[in-house]
């Protein structure tokens, strides 16, 4: 592709009404609109508005009675914490991008283009942690507020309250170490931050909602049929389930790896033969890091590969010391590349550590993209390239009314 990308380049030019309207100053503001207008960033802001909206009215009603409803924000932070957890299993997922995948290529160009951004759910992932969070908070408030007027507390009251607080600390932690400039910066301290405080909050929501239910059931009523009476238990339960899941799926797998060079390492798994479009995770310490890469199938040959290029120490080391096993999430997951099928044709937009040491300097890459996206009469254009390069290059494409893709931080 990158000849063909070149022969256009040199030899047949860009015409002006391509050029026009990148060179107007007003894409600017409209490639600025896009950017805080993407889906990513509208399904966080609407889950945390209607969130909002539930939180003002919670503290209305305080401050009308003079007393919280003591339900409230337990169960809210369980739903939304539930939400955020179950959006992000494998299976869920794959479940969602089947669903937004199967309009036929004789449907809309509106409608497909809409259900193309499906790999922005993780809006809905990330704005309900944050909602939970908050509701968690506003938790806190109240249950400290109760406590203040607690004589002579229990020691489960005192119990329920120290872990009220510890999972507050969790909970701000995690988001913390979810913003992007830390995550980007510190990704492996991310993921165990996420992994670790996330297994620790889950077993503390258990003894959370059994303090709370001790503290609070009737003297006649069974304290185990109280317990599993509670919503907010099995809220918990099914987050546990999906978190559980993805770790029972989890294997060591023996492998056979292939150094393509001192910059890349192909890796031949049997196991599965995935459909294009998906990815894998893999490891070497699956308690600390995962690493996801797209799969390439081989119609000819059982089973599928991944490429694994130069991209950090990790990367660096497997091609180094080509692996003869790792640790996989055996599900391929669906990625971006899932929703080409609904296309009658799409220009495909790679590049890559191999492309560039055959370049003098980058070309450029926004009319040379539509030159060939007019000149195919392609319906789409799918951008698969480094994070800078895809943002830019879609929402340039945006700004001119092409339908474009290409992965986000949290696709």
């Amino acid at each position: 592709m990158l000849a063909t990308c070149m022969r256009f380049t040199n030899n047949i030019g860009v015409r002006p009404e391509i050029l026009e309207p990148a060179a107007a100053s007003r894409p600017l503001l409209v490639r600025f609109l896009r950017f805080i207008s993407s889906e990513y960033r509208i399904l966080f802001t609407i889950i945390f508005f209607l969130n909002l909206i539930g939180m003002v009215a919670f503290l209305w009603q305080w401050g009308l009675e003079g007393r919280p409803n003591e339900s409230t924000c337990a169960l809210a932070a369980s739903i939304n914490l539930a939400i955020s957890i179950v959006i992000r299993e494998e299976h869920v997922v794959n479940s969602l991008y089947f669903i937004f995948t199967s309009f036929p290529t004789s449907a809309p160009l509106w409608i497909r283009r809409r259900a193309g951004r499906i790999y922005h759910l993780g809006g809905l992932h990330s704005g309900c942690a944050v909602a939970g969070t908050f509701w968690f908070i506003l938790l806190t408030i109240e249950k400290t507020y109760s406590f203040c007027y607690i004589s002579e507390p229990t020691p489960a009251q005192w119990a329920r309250i120290v872990v009220i607080y510890v999972l507050d600390s969790l909970f701000m932690a995690m988001c913390a170490m979810a913003y992007p400039t830390l995550r980007a910066k510190l990704h492996n301290a991310f993921e165990l931050v996420h992994r670790l405080a996330g297994w620790t909050a889950l077993a503390l929501l258990f003894t959370l909602i059994s303090l709370d239910v001790y503290i609070t059931n009737p003297a006649n009523q069974p304290l185990a049929a109280a317990v599993f009476s509670s919503v907010n238990l099995w809220l918990v339960f099914i987050s546990t389930c999906c978190v559980i899941s993805t770790w029972t799926n989890c294997r060591k797998i023996r492998v056979v790896s292939e150094r393509l060079s001192s910059h890349a390492v192909r890796i031949f798994f049997k196991y599965a033969r995935p459909q294009p479009g998906t990815t894998i995770r893999l490891a070497t310490r699956p308690l600390l890091e995962w690493h996801a890469f797209a799969t390439v199938n081989n119609p000819e040959q059982e089973g599928f590969s991944v490429i694994i290029s130069n991209a950090g120490d990790w990367t660096k080391k497997l091609i180094n010391d080509p692996p003869r096993d790792l640790w996989v999430r055996r599900t391929p997951t669906c990625g971006v590349l899932r929703i080409a099928p609904m296309f009658k044709s799409i220009v495909l937009v790679a590049t890559g550590s191999g492309i560039a040491p055959c370049l003098p300097g980058r070309p450029n890459t926004l009319p040379t993209v539509l030159d060939m996206y007019k000149r195919s009469e392609a319906e789409a254009v799918i951008v698969i390239s480094n994070p800078k390069l895809t943002i830019d290059l879609v929402l340039d494409l945006e700004a001119l009314g092409v339908p474009a893709f290409g992965p986000i931080w949290d696709s």
